[in-house]
């Protein structure tokens, strides 16, 4: 009978002499078959070392993880800090700057849409805090202002120029471009600056870097519909290309009965792309000495982590739209508190010396 397959491996091998074995053992697994438990030798060594890269990565993957939750907790704080402190206010007492050096600082403030209490914070800080001891012009229609009540009773020491009727807010506008016909004393150099930026640091280091031939302005915020330059801080030096410019930018934002634009930076950007005198009479100043505090605090967050020290601090339209506004300027009010009672100080002290 022919033998079974079984029998046949047997006879073949030998059933005495202990020869016959599988096609191979477990003890010998052929290589790439992914086992390396209990293995021995290189394939054991190289098991070794995939299970330590294994959990190198984990070990990395878990720092990394660590590390950017840290971070993240580290900028919201940061970001939350900002409320409660929003103004970086210079160290140390600033160097003067007088009237020989600028003929003017301007503000503009008509109507109900002034909100003079925060002007009021601006004139206190240039004058108390940036050290500026030359003329502050506000040119106005308001009684406040025009009686000088405004400010606990001009305690600033501000000049009212009594602000000729306009119908609409783009009328209202064109005075920044007027400055040369309103201040009074024939002014060559005048600095426009809007309400709603303070002053925070020395101007005196501000205008020993900045000194611009005919205008100087900052480049707008970095935003979707944001325009080339901030149209809220004009320098401006009374030649014949500053007056040329500024023609050029009256008559473009006057058009269609001043209909045609909303802001008078987007009639600005027209003439600029007309190739108007205004692109070389314009000298863009460094964003160093200006940070705009934004409605998302992005901008300050990162002015704080890279140690930026502005002379001016620019609360947008968007801060002052949010719901938080009101604690920010409370808080506000809160750091320069020092200010008005520096100022009161100095008022105690000029009536001494007049008794």
């Amino acid at each position: 009978m022919a033998a079974t397959a079984k029998h046949r491996h047997k006879s073949s091998c030998g059933e005495t002499d202990g020869c016959c074995e599988p096609p191979y053992s477990p003890r010998e697994r052929p290589a790439g078959s992914g086992y390396y438990k209990n293995a021995k030798g290189p394939l054991a060594a190289k098991g070794t070392f995939l299970n330590r890269k294994l959990k190198d990565r984990e070990l990395q993957a878990f720092v990394i993880g660590l590390t950017l939750l840290s971070t993240a907790c580290l900028l919201l704080s940061m970001r939350s800090q900002l409320k409660v402190s929003p103004l970086r206010l210079a160290t140390g007492e600033c160097q003067p700057v007088t009237r020989e050096r600028l003929d003017g600082m301007v503000y503009i403030c008509t109507g109900k849409g002034c909100d003079y209490s925060f002007l009021c914070h601006s004139i206190n800080l240039l004058r108390f805090e940036s050290n500026y001891q030359g003329s502050i012009y506000v040119v106005s229609d308001r009684q406040d202002f025009i009686s000088e009540s405004a400010c606990d009773n001009n305690r600033p020491s501000y000049t009212v120029v009594v602000a000729p009727d306009t119908p609409t807010m783009m009328h209202m506008k064109n005075f920044k471009r007027q400055l040369f016909d309103l201040i009074p004393g024939n002014a060559t150099s005048l600095i426009y600056i809007d309400a709603d930026i303070l002053p925070v640091g020395c101007l005196h280091d501000f205008l020993e870097h900045e000194s611009p031939t005919d205008i100087g302005m900052f480049l707008d915020s970095w935003c979707k519909g944001c325009n080339k330059f901030l149209g809220g801080f004009v320098y401006m030096r009374s030649t014949d290309a500053t007056r040329e410019c500024l023609r050029d930018w009256i008559e473009e934002s006057s058009s269609d009965d001043f209909k045609r634009y909303k802001k008078d930076q987007d009639a600005m950007d027209s003439i600029l792309r007309k190739g108007s005198v205004c692109t070389t009479a314009i000298h863009t100043m460094s964003s160093a000495y200006i940070e705009t505090f934004d409605d998302n605090m992005i901008l300050p967050l990162f002015g704080v982590i890279r140690g930026k020290t502005p002379t001016f601090q620019h609360f947008s339209h968007g801060i002052r739209e949010l719901p938080v506004w009101p604690r920010i300027k409370g808080n506000i009010e809160a750091q320069i508190e020092h200010v008005y009672n520096n100022a009161s100080e100095d008022d105690i002290n000029v009536q001494g010396q007049r008794r």
